[in-house]
């Protein structure tokens, strides 16, 4: 189960955003409970700290006219619960930087644009379905250091990851996005589990999205539609290596 708490200064969007979750887990395998709903920091702070939970999920406003503002409620938060999911409501997507700079580790952003209100909190809320379920399937996170922050990358959301003509830089292929990042596909392999291959000196791919091993071209395709290059050698020990693996012959 995972407890949710909703602060924002205007009580529409309370509602609004309660309403979105509320319909939302009528399809949902995972257990979300609202615990709070305030319009009010002080009030959000004493149902907080009655009964602090372990990777709450917080939706909470940036701007509030309050002396208390969302980034001071953010840390407070993060103090008590360190695997805490922040997602911050705002009309101001200018705040977004000052999250970086204050080194907040925000979950998601949600504007209040009034039209894909529900859209946005149903990608929200199923990317916590996800990482809930890859938490429990003992998947656990890869922090990649990137600048000044750090991101937590679950192995199983990685397709590959390849070196690039940046000298001791690789790249790490996510479905829907990348990073490059310092390191080497020794150093990475090393973190990652038994659940990645080497298929060539440049390239380590994650056996669970392989949807077929094309060896005449030295490729595999992957379930994404990605395509990775695979020497001769990576052929024969991926198939000795890993059964069931569908081959183009």
């Amino acid at each position: 189960m995972i407890k949710v708490f909703l602060c924002d200064d205007e009580p529409t969007w309370v509602n609004r955003l309660s309403n979105a979750i509320s319909t939302y887990k009528l399809a949902s395998s995972l257990e979300f409970e609202i615990v709070c709903e305030t319009t009010s920091p002080e009030a959000f702070l004493k149902c907080f700290n009655e009964d602090i939970p372990t990777g709450g999920l917080y939706f909470l406003d940036i701007d509030f006219k309050d002396v208390i503002s969302g980034f001071d409620l953010a840390k407070h938060i993060l103090e008590a619960d360190p695997q805490a999911k922040l997602v911050f409501v705002t009309t101001h997507d200018e705040l977004a930087v000052e999250t970086y700079r204050l080194r907040l580790s925000v979950f998601d952003f949600v504007v209040k644009d009034g039209t894909s209100l529900n859209d946005q909190i149903g990608n929200t809320l199923r990317h916590v379905e996800h990482l809930y379920h890859a938490q429990k399937e003992g998947d656990s996170p890869l922090l990649i250091h990137m600048g000044d922050t750090y991101h937590a990358i679950f192995p199983s959301e990685i397709y590959y990851i390849e070196t690039i003509k940046e000298a001791h830089k690789i790249c790490i292929h996510l479905k829907s996005e990348l990073f490059r990042v310092s390191g080497s596909i020794a150093s990475i392999s090393k973190r990652l589990g038994d659940n990645f291959f080497s298929c060539h000196k440049t390239c380590l791919v994650n056996v669970r999205h392989i949807k077929q091993l094309i060896p005449q071209k030295g490729e595999i395709l992957l379930d994404n539609g990605d395509v990775c290059c695979c020497s001769v050698r990576g052929s024969r020990s991926l198939l000795k290596r890993y059964q069931g693996i569908e081959v183009d012959t």
